[in-house]
């Protein structure tokens, strides 16, 4: 019941659906130790801690990490409602950092030559390669001249973030548009239309025999094409909309 409080709390201050799903299964994740009718009250370090442990090995280390942050998130929300006396305080799990996985132009170039992959689907892989735009953001964005602006709530860091384009990706980024306006008239969720491009360039990657790659590795290509191309890491940082160099460092290794 408080968690159903939360959601509609964060709703209320304009998050999309799309992000209040994810908080919904971070929520399900800890109901699912502690079960539906667990006393919020009662969540302590403990609870935590078991949480952590159960989850590492069965889940992504991504995914146990986001839960964490939306738990803590949750927690606070509770303490300022006066639900719990004090929210427990605890940490992500650390794990070793990987490299940043990115196609090589090598990669890239066996995808856009495959015949049986629709040219729209070659445009949008291009368009993200280029931009470092994370899969959802260019539909929640204007044209100013050559800048497209994405607004604050549509971003990871909740800030308008700013990129310029070239003619090419402009024409790409309208037809972008076009079969998007198109999805969403036929009534169909937005994040189903992403999930269809997520899953044709999971295709295309086996299809043109590249090793596994996520959507958002066009994101990390991105950003280490670019490291490559100025070597200010500052840059990259700005170009990413990253809010700490930190963030940042990772594609300078």
């Amino acid at each position: 019941e408080v968690g159903e409080q939360f959601i509609n709390a964060r709703r209320g201050d304009g998050f999309q659906e799309s992000t209040l799903r994810r908080n919904r299964y971070s929520l399900k994740a800890l109901t699912k130790l502690v079960g539906e009718s667990y006393p919020v009250e009662r969540i302590t370090i403990d609870t935590i801690e078991n949480f952590k442990a159960g989850y590492q090995g069965v889940h992504s280390k991504q995914g146990i990490n986001i839960n964490l942050r939306l738990i803590k998130t949750f927690l606070n929300w509770c303490e300022a409602k006066d639900y719990i006396n004090k929210a427990p305080k605890f940490k992500p799990v650390k794990f070793p950092e990987a490299p940043p996985l990115y196609l090589t132009d090598s990669e890239f170039s066996d995808i856009m030559m495959l015949d049986e992959l629709e040219l729209f689907y070659k445009r949008v892989f291009i368009f993200h390669r280029d931009t470092g735009l994370r899969l959802s953001e260019p539909y929640y964005g204007r044209l100013d001249g050559k800048w497209l602006i994405i607004q604050a709530d549509a971003t990871k860091q909740q800030r308008e973030h700013e990129v310029e384009l070239s003619d090419d990706l402009i024409i790409i980024w309208h037809s972008m548009m076009v079969r998007y306006d198109t999805w969403i008239k036929k009534g169909r969720q937005s994040s189903n239309f992403a999930l269809k491009i997520s899953k044709m360039f999971h295709w295309a990657c086996q299809e043109a025999q590249v090793k596994s790659h996520r959507f958002h590795d066009l994101r990390h290509t991105f950003a280490v094409r670019m490291y490559l191309l100025t070597n200010d890491i500052y840059r990259v940082k700005q170009l990413m909309g990253h809010s700490s160099v930190t963030t940042t460092e990772k594609y300078a290794k």
